[in-house]
């Protein structure tokens, strides 16, 4: 089959034995030297094969084509492409952000905005408060309670909002049902009118690594509340997939983003 021939030649070229000669790349395709040099010749003037002095060897369009599929498959693209179909069928927008440990804040490494009136900025890369955002809390509420304080700092929190809490009994009291419900919700504690929805994305090792969440209007997450939880979640669990079968834990997650 002349799609399977292609395929086994580029495996061969990407060999550590390439270039191979007209004469090995013959035998090892099991085809007559004509016929192997037609299919080199061809792929040749594609850019994918080139002729050196020891034989052929891969060419700068295979590094090329490389490139594109491992960009493809980055775990950034798949995490884009998550946030995407989640916005889509919600018409919200949606984060994606995890812990950063050594400034103890939330930090949102890709957003997907909504195409909608209402849109809600978040900054990328920025250490971001985590006691009044539904996705700093979710991901606060899966460390070890006794750590919660030292994450939090002294109380009271900044208030944002009139509705912000900014006492570490009360804030407490809300990680704790969000430990247990494994889902958090927010309204007007950052920006007045504003809702959020976060659920968390498991690593290889089981444990919660980072997170996803929506942000609109906290009327349109009341009126649909249940829906944006099952797309979360079915998008989490995709991401959890893939952090999983990539065996990427939550210390390393960050060298992947």
């Amino acid at each position: 089959m002349a799609v399977q021939r292609v395929f086994t030649l580029l495996q061969m070229l990407a060999n550590h034995e390439a270039p191979y000669t007209l004469a090995r790349l013959s035998a090892l395709l099991d085809i007559p030297k004509p016929s192997a040099l037609s299919l080199l010749n061809e792929m040749a003037v594609l850019g994918y094969v080139r002729r050196t002095d020891q034989g052929y060897a891969l060419g700068a369009g295979a590094y090329r084509l490389g490139l594109q599929l491992m960009s493809a498959d980055s775990l950034s693209r798949v995490i884009r492409d998550g946030l995407r179909e989640v916005s889509d069928a919600l018409n919200m927008t949606v984060a994606f952000g995890y812990l950063d440990r050594a400034n103890r804040a939330l930090v949102y490494a890709d957003r997907y905005e909504a195409l909608s009136p209402v849109r809600y900025v978040v900054r990328l890369g920025t250490p971001l408060a985590i006691h009044s955002r539904a996705l700093g809390r979710l991901l606060l509420a899966n460390e070890p309670p006794h750590t919660w304080a030292q994450w939090l700092g002294k109380p009271p929190y900044t208030a944002f909002t009139r509705h912000t809490v900014t006492g570490f009994d009360a804030l407490s009291r809300e990680l704790r049902k969000i430990r247990r419900d494994g889902l958090a919700r927010t309204a007007s504690q950052q920006h007045e009118g504003i809702g959020s929805c976060a659920v968390p994305v498991f690593d290889a090792q089981g444990a919660v690594a980072c997170g996803i969440a929506t942000q609109t209007l906290v009327t349109a997450l009341d009126a649909h509340g249940p829906l944006v939880a099952k797309a979360l979640k079915a998008t989490a669990a995709r991401l959890g997939d893939e952090l999983a079968a990539r065996g990427i834990t939550r210390e390393a997650l960050p060298q992947h983003i």
